[in-house]
Order: structure tokens, then sequence, then C-alpha cells
């Protein structure tokens, strides 16, 4: 059996989602500040859950900076960091057995490792999902996220939505492998439906009975019938 479609499209989204969660994580781009009275016009600082970097052109870049303001002892950031380093964790262990449940060289994928896998993949997604979403909430909140007074502006960095992208293909990932696991279990372990006995015009003319079983499309001239016994009728 070939491995359905919507379980090969589910292991593509979940490593790109990992990718995209993976990158979000270490970069120091979840908040920008501009607009610094004692600096230029074009000095940009960045703020990540690990790193703090300031620009000031595309040449002149400083990473490493300082915390003076407390901003890693924040709730949101401490949680974030928690939280994303467990869903990479939690995405890399349905991907292995998401890889084991739909696996191609096998007769018919593994239905309920596949299942397992997508609600891995399910939990993975959350992790990564949440602090994203407590961090955009409280972004502009100086007293939960500790910034600079105005009239420094801040705002949502690129790696934010690198982690919103990053859920979403999780999740994306998780419904489609989750979904293809059950109507794969299905089909397998449905009911059979039994053989009967039916007539085929074409054969019985030359004085032929057919015992028949449902089959899909044309077989042997009788369209949704296959032979399975045939028997002269005198």
């Amino acid at each position: 059996m070939r491995t359905p479609a919507a379980m090969t499209v589910g292991l593509v989204l979940a490593p790109c989602g990992l990718l995209l969660c993976l990158v979000s994580t270490l970069t120091p781009g979840w908040r920008q500040a501009t607009g610094f009275l004692d600096r230029p016009v074009n000095f940009l600082l960045t703020q990540g859950l690990w790193d703090i970097c300031s620009e000031q052109s595309s040449q002149d870049s400083q990473c490493g900076l300082p915390d003076e303001l407390g901003y890693y002892e924040a709730a949101p950031v401490r949680a974030a960091r928690a939280l994303t380093v467990t869903g990479l964790a939690t995405t890399a262990v349905g991907l292995l057995l998401a890889t084991l449940g739909v696996r191609c060289w096998r007769t018919k994928p593994c239905a309920w490792l596949a299942g397992v896998s997508g609600l891995v993949l399910f939990a993975a997604g959350l992790l990564e999902l949440i602090p994203v979403s407590w961090y955009t909430h409280v972004l502009q909140n100086r007293t939960v996220l500790p910034a600079q007074a105005s009239p420094v502006q801040l705002r949502v960095g690129y790696s934010v939505v690198l982690g919103f992208l990053g859920s979403c293909l999780l999740l994306m990932g998780r419904i489609l492998i989750l979904d293809a696991a059950v109507l794969t279990r299905c089909e397998f372990n449905g009911p059979k439906l039994p053989p009967f006995r039916g007539f085929c015009p074409s054969k019985a003319r030359a004085g032929f009975s057919l015992r028949m079983a449902p089959s899909p499309g044309w077989a042997s001239g009788c369209p949704g019938l296959q032979p399975t016994r045939i028997q002269r009728m005198y």
C-alpha cells in the first residue's frame, strides 16, 4: 500500500515547522525598540530570549549587550525559554514516531503509531504557540516586560512571526497525520462485505452461472462485479 498523501504532506510540514521554531527560539528578534533620544535615528535595539543586540546600520551591529532593565527576569521571557525548548524536544519525538508509523517500506502504515505522533505534534505546536502569543500580548506593557521609557517605540520582531508560522505548521502537520491515520485504520479494520450470487448478462447467454463479489470498476464485462467461481448452468 502506498503511504497516504495526507501523511506525506504532514511529514513535510512538521520538519518545516520545527526549523522555523528553532530559528525563532535562537534569534534575538522577539522585540524591536526604536526612537531613542540619545541615539541616532537609525539605531535599532532587538531583544530575544537569549541575547540583546543593537544595530545602527547593516554593517554596524553588536550582540551580547548587558540586561540593564531586568528583561531576562520577566515572567514571559522565562516561560518562553522553557516552553520553546520543551516544544522543540517534543517536536523531535513526534517526528521520530511519525517516521516509524508512516514509513512506506511496510505493507501498510502503522496507524496507531502515526496517530500517537499526531497527538505529540499537536502538543508541540501548542508549546510553541503559547509563548509567542503571551509575549505578543504583553509586548507593549513596560511593567511586565521591562523596556526604556517613552518616546521609545516597541514593535513585534521577526522571531515572533517565525514562531507563529512554525507552530501553525506543526498543528497542520498534526491534523493531516492524525486524520490520515484514522482513515487508514478504518480502511484495514472495516467490515468485509460477503460474496453474493449474481448474473452477468453477457455470460448468462452462454449458459454460465457466476458467483460474484463486489468490486469497483469493470470486471469480466460486468461493472461492479468480479467473478470468484464460474459454473455451468446445464
